[in-house]
C-alpha cells in the first residue's frame, strides 16, 4: 500500500430538486398488453392517495415470467405521469426486445406528500441545518423537497407491490432494472445506491439502472462493484447539468463499478430534445444502445461487456466508437529521498477519445536503481483500489494516480520517465516537464514538496489578450523531514521553449503580496523545517503576442533547486489570446 497523507475538504450535502417535464411525443405505434393496478395509498397532507403502477408485457410474450424494468418518468416532482405519450413510445424498444416495464406515478409536490418517520429521522442526521428547513418549508421549494424523497419512498412501495404480486402478474422480479428520466433517473439511481444508507433492502436483486439525464444525491454513494450503471446525458443540458454525469462516471470508475456512459454532444434536455429512438451515437440509436445494456445485466445470449449482440453487430465495431486517446501528467516533477524510502507523487491521465482505455498502468524508465508502484486515488487524492493494479479511463474522463519510486541506491538528479499506457497500444506523448520525474537519494538533500495553483483552478494561466498582459501562478513548497534550515535556489522558466513572455518571481505573504522584490533571476530561500513558504511567479505577454492553448508546448516552470539539482517542480500552461472578446 503506498501511503500518502492529504487533508480533505468537508463537502457540504445539499438537496437537490431536479427539475424537467418529459414532453409529449409521438404516440406509441405499439399495442402492447397493458394493466394498470394500485400498488400503495400514499400519505399526504389530504390523506390517503392511490398510485398506479402500469404493466405493459410485450406483445409476443415470454417463454416463462418476463424480465421486469421499473421505469420512473420525470418532471421535476412538479409535473408528469406514467401515461404519457413520450413514455409510453420509449419503452417500445425494450418490449419488443422481451421485457415487461412497470411505468409508476408517484406523488409530485402538488400532492403534499407526508414522508415517513424512519424517512425523516434518516434525513435529519445527514442534512445541514438550512437543507432540513428547506424540506419542512411550507413552500413550493420545500414541497418540491420533499416530492423528491417521497419518489424514493413510493418506488419503493412500487417494487415491493411488484414482488409480492409477481405470479400473478407473469414477471419475473428475481432481477430487475431501474429506469427513469431527469427526476425520475435521480430517483432510480438514490433508490439503487442508497439501500445501505438508509437501511433499506429491496425485495429484488437490482441488476441495471439506467439514468437518462438525472443525477444523485450527495448522502448516497456508490460501493465497490456496485449496481452496473447506464449514463445518457447531453453536454448542452441546461436544466440537470451534464457535470453530473461526469460525477456519475467518475464514481463509477472509481469503485470499479460497470458502467455504458454514453455523453451526448451538444445536445440537451429531455425527451423530446434527444429523441432516443432516433438519435444515434456511433450509428447506433440511443434506444438499441439502452436494449444492449439491458440485455448484458440480465446476462441475456450473445451480450458481452464490449456491448456485442449477436444481431446488432455494429454496436460489436471498436471503430465505430472511436479510439481512445490519452494524455498525462505529474506533479511535483522531483523529489529527494534517502535510499530505501519511497518518493511519492501524483498523476493524472485524461481519455479524450471516444472509447475505454482498457488497462491503463504506470511504468518507469528502464535504468533506475529504484523499485516502482502505483495505485488509483479519489477526489481527495487518497489511495484507493489495489497497488499497482490497471485500470480502464472512461472517455472524456480522467483518472488520478499516487506512484513512488524507492531508491535501492545512491544517486543524484536521476531522469525517470514514467510512461502511461493503456491496452491496444495506447500511449500518453512523451513530453518533457510533463512525464519526467527527476529523483534523487544524496544524503543529507532536501527533499521538497511544491505545488501550484493558477486563479482559475484549471492549471492554465490566462493572460488577458489586452489592457495589462499579465497572468500569474501562485506555489507553495515545503521541506519534508528535515531537522536543519536549508538554502533552495528558487527560479522560473519555460521549459526550453521560446515563448513570447517575461517573468518574474517573488515570496508572498498568505495574501498573494510580495513581500521580496520581483526579479527575473534565480535567488535564495532559507526553508526552515516544516515552514511553508509562499510564491507568485508573474507572467507578461510581449506587446502583439498570441497564445492560445497548448499545455504541451506552452507552460511556466517553478524550480527549487540544491546543488544545480532539481528538487521539486511545478508548472502551469500559458494562454494568451491576442484581444479579449467581450
Amino acid at each position: 500500500m503506498i501511503h500518502v497523507q492529504r487533508a480533505c475538504s468537508s463537502v457540504t450535502l445539499k438537496l437537490l430538486a431536479i427539475l424537467m417535464l418529459l414532453a409529449p411525443t409521438s404516440a406509441a405505434s405499439a399495442q402492447n398488453a397493458t394493466t394498470t393496478h394500485v400498488y400503495t395509498q400514499a400519505a399526504t397532507e389530504n390523506g390517503p392517495l392511490p398510485l398506479e403502477l402500469d404493466i405493459h408485457r410485450p406483445d409476443a410474450g415470454c417463454s416463462s415470467d418476463c424480465p421486469l424494468i421499473v421505469f420512473i418518468h420525470g418532471g421535476g416532482f412538479v409535473s408528469g405521469s406514467k401515461d404519457l405519450a413520450g413514455v409510453i413510445d420509449l419503452l417500445q424498444d425494450a418490449l419488443a426486445a422481451g421485457y415487461a416495464v412497470a411505468a409508476i406515478d408517484y406523488r409530485l409536490a402538488g400532492d403534499r406528500p407526508v414522508l415517513a418517520s424512519a424517512t425523516l429521522g434518516f434525513l435529519e442526521t445527514v442534512l445541514s441545518t438550512s437543507q432540513w428547513q428547506l424540506l419542512n418549508a411550507n413552500s413550493g421549494a420545500g414541497r418540491q423537497a420533499r416530492a423528491a424523497i417521497g419518489a424514493i419512498e413510493d418506488t419503493e412501495a412500487a417494487i415491493g407491490w411488484l414482488a409480492a404480486n409477481a405470479g400473478a402478474m407473469g414477471i419475473d422480479t428475481s432481477r430487475a432494472v431501474l429506469w427513469g428520466g431527469s427526476a425520475g433517473a435521480g430517483t432510480s439511481l438514490n433508490v439503487g445506491y442508497g439501500q445501505q444508507e438508509r437501511g433499506v433492502t429491496l425485495p429484488v436483486d437490482l441488476v441495471g439502472i439506467v439514468d437518462y439525464w438525472g443525477g444523485l444525491q450527495p448522502f448516497f454513494t456508490m460501493e465497490a462493484n456496485d449496481i452496473p450503471l447506464m449514463v445518457v446525458h447531453g453536454n448542452a443540458d441546461q436544466t440537470v447539468a451534464f457535470q453530473n454525469a461526469l460525477s456519475l462516471a467518475a464514481a463509477a470508475q472509481a469503485t470499479a463499478t460497470d458502467i455504458w456512459y454514453l455523453p451526448l454532444d451538444g445536445v440537451g434536455h429531455g425527451l423530446s430534445t434527444v429523441q432516443p429512438r432516433t438519435r444515434t451515437v456511433r450509428d447506433v440509436t440511443v434506444a438499441d444502445h439502452t436494449v444492449a445494456f439491458l440485455d448484458a445485466v440480465f446476462g441475456r445470449a450473445g451480450t458481452t461487456r464490449s456491448r456485442c449482440l449477436a444481431d446488432r453487430q455494429q454496436l460489436c465495431d471498436d471503430a465505430a466508437f472511436g479510439p481512445p486517446s490519452i494524455a498525462a501528467s505529474l506533479l511535483p516533477g522531483a523529489r529527494s529521498v534517502p535510499a530505501g524510502q519511497p518518493a511519492t507523487a501524483f498523476a493524472s491521465v485524461v481519455n479524450a477519445g471516444q472509447q475505454t482505455a482498457e488497462n491503463c498502468r504506470l511504468n518507469m524508465s528502464d535504468g533506475v536503481d529504484a523499485a516502482f508502484a502505483f495505485q488509483t486515488t479519489d477526489t481527495a487524492n487518497m489511495p484507493i483500489g489495489t497497488p499497482s493494479t490497471p485500470v480502464d479511463v472512461l472517455p472524456r474522463l480522467s483518472q488520478s494516480f499516487v506512484f513512488s519510486l524507492t531508491p535501492r541506491s545512491v544517486f543524484v538528479g536521476q531522469s525517470v520517465h514514467i510512461d502511461f499506457t493503456c491496452e491496444a497500444g495506447v500511449q500518453a506523448a512523451r513530453i518533457p516537464g510533463l512525464t519526467d520525474f527527476v529523483l534523487s537519494s544524496d544524503p543529507g538533500a532536501p527533499d521538497l514538496l511544491a505545488i501550484g495553483v493558477t486563479p482559475t483552478s484549471d492549471g492554465v494561466i490566462r493572460i488577458p489578450g489586452d489592457g495589462n498582459r499579465i497572468g500569474f501562478l501562485s506555489a507553495a513548497a515545503v521541506t519534508v523531514g528535515a531537522s536543519d534550515p536549508v538554502t533552495v535556489t528558487v527560479s522560473a522558466d519555460t521549459g526550453g521553449q521560446d515563448l513570447p513572455v517575461s517573468l518574474e518571481v517573488c515570496e508572498t505573504d498568505s495574501q498573494g503580496l510580495c513581500t521580496s522584490s520581483r526579479t527575473p533571476s534565480p535567488f535564495a530561500v532559507v526553508f526552515h523545517p516544516d515552514n511553508p513558504r509562499l510564491f507568485a511567479v508573474f507572467v507578461r505577454a510581449n506587446e502583439g503576442a498570441d497564445m492560445p492553448l497548448a499545455a504541451a508546448d506552452r507552460r511556466v516552470f517553478l524550480r527549487f533547486s540544491s546543488d544545480a539539482v532539481p528538487r521539486s517542480v511545478t508548472s502551469a500552461a500559458i494562454a494568451s489570446p491576442l484581444t479579449n472578446s467581450h
